[in-house]
């Protein structure tokens, strides 16, 4: 009888423990929510401030991408030695990003027939969701991963703010993230150079570094291979090759360039673990291949439904 009690106990301290658990990682993760939420509200009411963007350096950037993409995030450092934040000022990029859209949807839109009204649909598509919400998914999620997990130990404190996946996280991070859900996305110093409170990833920071790829990976596919439409339309290995191919390029410099941004922030660890998503993009290549599926036929019957 004594030691049924005793396995009794046990079982319910477990379960109270697993249930507070589960209770903190879910409030934790709520936070993060409401955090992204809040910064993404902060980021789109910029849009309407044009007098005080900066399209030229903003060009300078979408250049740098193609050109010297690394350059381009030592600019996102020296920015944030300046301006304690590493996010751009303003949303400069991003308009810029429309004018390729407009010109893309219309190549793509006088190759499938559309009307004025699919033509117009088609736009509001490539803008509003291939562009602007992913980027919210994208951005959320690389910020709640790399704040919780990739942050490393010596700029968060130690083991004192550190947390694991199957433990509660301690009271430093319960107040860092508390912080991180605020308003402010800055890190500030104390007098010695130490962090007064753990660096965390900005949001827009990790939304910035989605255009960065976004863009890269919108010229190669949405601009670049309309170029080649006449040879990928047939349905031939060498049609299926090409356009395939222009995927495969697109995709994975979309992940270079994602994870050269979060490589570029020195308190990450774990940043080449971006780079093994490229692994997976090299197998579903293959298999397309083997497949026969022609990627690039296959958005363009998508983008027909218009």
């Amino acid at each position: 009888m004594d030691s049924y009690s005793i396995v009794d106990n046990i079982g319910r301290k477990q379960y109270s423990n697993g249930k507070r658990i589960n209770g903190l990682c879910h409030q934790t993760c709520t936070n993060f929510s409401l955090g992204a939420k809040e910064k993404a509200k902060k980021y789109f009411s910029r849009f309407y401030k044009f007098r005080q963007m900066d399209f030229e350096y903003a060009s300078w950037q979408m250049v740098s991408i193609f050109v010297s993409p690394q350059r381009l995030y030592r600019n996102f450092s020296y920015h944030h030695s300046t301006r304690n934040q590493w996010a751009r000022d303003d949303p400069a990029f991003m308009i810029l990003l429309i004018p390729w859209i407009f010109i893309s949807t219309s190549v793509y839109s006088a190759h499938l027939g559309h009307s004025f009204f699919g033509w117009l649909k088609l736009l509001f598509w490539s803008i509003v969701f291939e562009c602007i919400f992913s980027g919210l998914i994208v951005a959320s999620f690389m910020w709640i991963i790399s704040n919780r997990w990739m942050i490393r130990r010596e700029h968060s404190g130690g083991s004192s703010t550190s947390t694991t996946i199957f433990g509660s996280p301690s009271r430093a991070t319960n107040n860092y993230t508390r912080r991180s859900s605020m308003a402010s996305d800055d890190e500030s110093l104390n007098s010695d150079g130490s962090y007064s409170h753990p660096p965390i990833v900005e949001w827009a920071y990790a939304f910035d570094i989605h255009l960065n790829a976004f863009f890269s990976c919108f010229i190669i596919l949405r601009n670049i291979q309309p170029v080649f439409f006449y040879f990928i339309r047939g349905k031939t290995i060498a049609s299926i090759l090409l356009g395939n191919t222009f995927w495969l390029v697109g995709i994975l410099y979309y992940v270079y360039i994602t994870f050269l941004g979060y490589k570029a922030l020195p308190f990450l660890r774990r940043t080449r673990a971006i780079l093994l998503t490229g692994t997976v993009i090299v197998v579903l290549y293959v298999v397309s291949l083997v497949l026969r599926w022609n990627l690039t036929m296959g958005m363009c019957s998508f983008y027909s439904l218009f």
